[in-house]
């Protein structure tokens, strides 16, 4: 019997010393997460400084999360997207006991950097990036395994970009604050393939009316690459779209 409660007792400290070892690390597992499952997903290296999970509060800040160019463009980054803030809607999701659904009241990104290069033939980074997200997206199932994920709120502010074109022109360009609510909601959850692109959607719009504002393809010499710059606006959240069959 001794010998039975002293087994009882190990096998107790060592899932004690589990939990305390994985919450400890806990920061470093969920970066480490991120970085490989983006680098996975834009077949590029994605790199993030920092992450702090905070139980007691349900919420995660995010810091220091950057995409690098794909293959084929110049060094340096695509993005960089500042602090990101996620808070956890913790009350709904108890209430309603429904594992398979994430609800998230509010997303936050702060002061994000967009570096949009375009080459002479009217391609672009951007594309291209989006391009490896869409073959990663086409060869999963929308309907399948996995959680559903609401948003009630998504902020971004502040967001800077940089328009580069062949022979190092450049135009820098900041977006108004965009918001959206409700992602997802009425679908009772959206896959992490649908609610991309629904954000997507949103945030390639912005950038194209704002980019048209201001005259930027002519400021940059590129006025015969409109259709290249409509196509960007249409494939990011369209691309993904029309492969998951929506």
């Amino acid at each position: 019997m001794r010998t039975f409660l002293i087994i009882v007792a190990v096998v107790i400290f060592a899932v004690v010393g589990l939990v305390w070892f994985a919450l400890s690390n806990v920061n470093g597992l969920v970066e480490t997460a991120i970085e490989r499952s983006g680098t996975r997903a834009t077949q590029t290296d994605v790199a993030v400084s920092g992450v702090d999970v905070r139980f007691t509060e349900s919420k995660a800040t995010i810091s220091g999360l950057t995409i690098a160019n794909p293959e084929g463009f110049s060094p340096g980054n695509a993005f960089e997207l500042g602090g990101i803030t996620v808070a956890l809607n913790a009350e709904e999701m108890r209430a309603a006991q429904d594992t398979q659904t994430i609800v998230l009241s509010a997303i936050e990104v702060e002061a994000p950097k967009i570096m949009v290069e375009f080459l002479s033939d009217g391609s672009s980074n951007i594309k291209a990036l989006q391009k490896n997200v869409s073959s990663l997206a086409g060869g999963q199932d929308a309907g399948g395994g996995g959680p559903r994920i609401i948003v009630d709120r998504l902020e971004i502010r502040s967001a800077e970009v940089t328009a580069l074109a062949p022979g190092g022109r450049s135009y820098d360009l900041r977006l108004p604050a965009i918001t959206m609510t409700d992602i997802g909601r009425s679908e009772g959850g959206l896959p992490g393939a649908e609610l991309a692109a629904e954000i997507l959607d949103e945030v390639s719009g912005t950038v194209l009316r704002e980019t048209a504002k201001a005259n930027v393809m002519d400021r940059l010499g590129l006025s015969g690459a409109g259709d290249a710059v409509r196509g960007l606006g249409e494939g990011v959240g369209g691309g993904v779209r029309d492969l998951l069959g929506r």
